[in-house]
């Protein structure tokens, strides 16, 4: 991602995982869905939310040359090591939602999932979209990363007689998590939940007291 070399970070590949917790509100649909079609629009909605929230939280304290720059006098170690982190776990989650459904018994809770959800009247538009959207993670080149270097410890990509090229820019994250959204958005329309299908911002808003320029500048006066 861009500006990333701005903080020393720790070299590792593998971040531990972690989970944010928000509020999702359920929207009155037109229709009651089943019980776990319905935790399930919830909970792949929280999982996109996931996603937006940390590219938020990045967005803000690493491609602000202020902000970088309180964190480097404050202490640049342990600041680098979670932007490390913040970036495994963007990249991991986001690439989950664009994994294949898997088999019956076994399935991910991803775009090919929801997809298959809504009636089929509406699926061949709503898989169009999705290879649309493909094809900006295909660029992007996420998922061969996920496989090599996140979700396992390929040795040739680790000692680097493998190039993993990483084709990632704040734009381009940007565009992902807009179009995922807009077709998250036409998702709960045909699945009866929505009125319309919508659009959202790819970034989340941050509570007062939680946001990230008053964490700056709550570092700040202590450097």
């Amino acid at each position: 991602m861009e500006k990333m070399v701005q903080i020393t970070y720790n070299k590792r590949k593998h971040s531990d995982q972690f989970s944010t917790l928000l509020q999702i509100v359920r929207c009155c649909g037109r229709y009651v869905l089943g019980d776990k079609m319905e935790e399930d629009v919830v909970l792949f909605k929280k999982k996109l939310s996931d996603v937006s929230l940390n590219f938020t939280v990045y967005t803000e304290l690493f491609d602000s040359p202020e902000a970088v720059k309180a964190m480097n006098d404050f202490h640049p170690f342990i600041f680098g090591n979670y932007q490390k982190c913040l970036v495994d776990v963007l990249y991991l989650e986001l690439t989950k939602l664009f994994d294949p459904q898997g088999k019956s018994g076994s399935k991910n809770l991803s775009f090919d999932f929801m997809i298959s959800k809504v009636s089929k009247e509406h699926q061949t538009e709503l898989r169009a979209d999705l290879q649309e959207l493909g094809k900006l993670f295909e660029e992007a080149n996420l998922k061969k990363y996920r496989n090599k270097l996140l979700a396992h410890n390929d040795v040739n990509a680790l000692r680097g007689s493998k190039v993993i090229e990483l084709r990632v820019t704040t734009l381009k994250l940007e565009m992902l998590l807009s179009s995922s959204w807009s077709l998250f958005g036409k998702i709960e329309y045909y699945l009866g939940i929505t009125d319309r299908p919508y659009k959202t911002s790819s970034y989340i808003r941050l509570p007062t007291g939680s946001s990230v320029e008053e964490f700056v500048s709550k570092i700040i006066k202590r450097t």
